[in-house]
């Protein structure tokens, strides 16, 4: 009985001790520390001498020899020093991969700009389609649904669902349907330029198509509301003289019979003198520049003057020249800018 327990335990004893050493040695083909670290080669090399150094204690065992010789290990062409940077670098590698795999489920979104309306256009990672959020709360205020958009205009979002585009508003709101081939102009003044079954054409907010006539009232409406003040009649050379004040700094222009602006943009001028208006701009150095203009808004001539001390009578001009290249000579010019 005694040589019988002594036996069992004796055999219980040299198989736990099989184990221990396996798992022993098994610890030591890890390519990560104890906390998720990729070790270094320095760290891999002493492993591995500690490795060889529990073969040769452990190569006396019966049960060690065993077990080697009924699975003899491959030899391969890859050195030590090899292998480790291999699994290095595919540890790192891994390490990689799941850590912006991570930062992508905490941040799914791609970010893009900020509009009027506190909104903030974003784009979703995984499915690269478009949406809007509240800025302040992050709420989604536009389904993340759109596969492309136009920026912001009057109040309205143009946005492409299905290969068609529509319009909505701030609050996700269809106001417009999705029926559109292309948008090529979001909202100015009222009215959109969009394709719809092959033709180009306008339409107001409510989506309703507007003709050449509306398109042309339209568009000089907001032209004169641009001018404080239109000159009822007209000069010698049938344009009107219209003022606008943006940003209280006046501005002169001259209108044609379409009330189409001929010249204009211009701090100052003079009268038309035979055919020809002088008007003046502010030059890159802060100082107001001269030219001589026609009728149809073309320059006389390249000169740029300093003055104009009186515009043409029989053909002739009294201007300043440019201090820069003349100290600012007073000189007589005729229509071809020669003195």
């Amino acid at each position: 009985m005694n040589y019988c327990f002594t036996t069992l335990t004796s055999t219980i004893l040299c198989l736990f001790f099989v184990v221990f050493t396996d798992e022993s040695h098994a610890q030591y083909n890890s390519a990560y520390d104890s906390k998720g670290n990729v070790k270094s080669v320095e760290t891999r090399r002493y492993e591995e001498r500690e490795n060889n150094r529990n073969k040769i204690i452990n190569s006396n065992s019966p049960s060690y020899n065993s077990s080697s010789s009924k699975s003899p290990e491959k030899k391969s062409s890859e050195s030590l020093s090899e292998k480790w940077e291999r699994e290095r670098k595919t540890a790192e590698a891994e390490k990689r991969a799941a850590e912006a795999k991570e930062a992508e489920s905490r941040n799914p979104y791609i970010r893009g700009l900020s509009n009027s309306d506190g909104l903030e256009r974003i784009q979703l990672k995984a499915t690269k389609l478009y949406g809007y959020r509240d800025l302040k709360t992050h709420n989604i205020v536009i389904p993340i649904s759109y596969a492309d958009y136009k920026y912001l205009s009057e109040g309205y979002y143009a946005l492409k669902l299905d290969n068609r585009w529509g319009f909505l508003d701030k609050t996700g709101k269809i106001l417009i349907p999705f029926k559109y081939e292309q948008v090529l102009a979001t909202f100015e003044n009222g009215i959109a330029r969009v394709v719809l079954a092959g033709r180009t054409i306008w339409i107001d907010k409510n989506g309703i198509e507007i003709s050449d006539e509306q398109d042309k009232a339209i568009k000089l409406k907001v032209r004169l509301a641009r001018f404080s003040y239109i000159a009822p009649t007209a000069d010698e050379n049938g344009l009107r003289l219209a003022i606008a004040k943006p940003h209280d700094v006046t501005h002169y222009s001259f209108l044609n019979a379409d009330n189409i602006e001929i010249i204009g943009g211009h701090i100052d001028y003079k009268p038309p003198s035979e055919g020809y208006y002088a008007v003046s701009y502010i030059s890159g150095k802060g100082h107001p520049y001269w030219i001589f203009v026609d009728k149809n808004g073309t320059k006389m001539i390249d000169e740029i003057y300093w003055d104009v001390l009186s515009t043409f009578k029989n053909g002739v001009a009294k201007v300043v020249l440019r201090k820069e290249y003349t100290d600012g000579a007073t000189v007589w010019i005729d229509k071809k800018g020669n003195q």
